[in-house]
């Protein structure tokens, strides 16, 4: 501040000191907000990218099951298989495939809805409510959140 203002550091106003602390946060924050900005751009361009190589794999692994379910199929009827029996039982295979892995997902997006965190927040009379009856009528109130 010594070079900024002509009169010693112990003579500077009170208005001077406030305008160059104001001065200080627009820079701070003005520093900041211009990181947020630049790591938001670079945050875009890799989910960019990683949709961009997710695609490529996802082709790349779609293509790699076609030729080994051809192979399979394939090989059934190199057994001695007929064809249409052979198709039918690696369609069927995959069905099964594709259920197990749906069945999965449905299990695993219980977990999405926060279940331990849902029953600790679990009010069972919160202050105020109705006391419910014993027998829990419909038009009782619940007593959650």
């Amino acid at each position: 501040m010594a070079a900024r203002y002509p009169s010693p550091p112990g003579t500077v106003s009170l208005r001077e000191a406030v305008y160059d602390l104001f001065e200080s946060l627009r820079a701070v924050f003005a520093t900041r907000l211009e990181l947020v900005a630049l790591e938001g751009r670079r945050a875009g361009i890799a989910l960019a990218q990683m949709l961009l190589v997710g695609i490529f794999g996802a082709i790349l692994g779609i293509s790699a099951w076609l030729v080994a379910i051809w192979g399979i199929t394939w090989g059934l009827m190199a057994l001695g298989l007929a064809p249409w029996l052979a198709i039918v039982l690696v369609v069927a295979a995959n069905l099964i495939g594709a259920w197990a892995c749906v069945a999965a997902v449905k299990k695993l997006a219980q977990r999405l809805l926060f279940p331990a965190t849902l029953a600790h927040l679990h009010v069972r009379n919160p202050p105020g409510a109705a006391t419910p009856s014993p027998g829990g009528g419909a038009d009782t109130p619940s007593g959650t959140i």
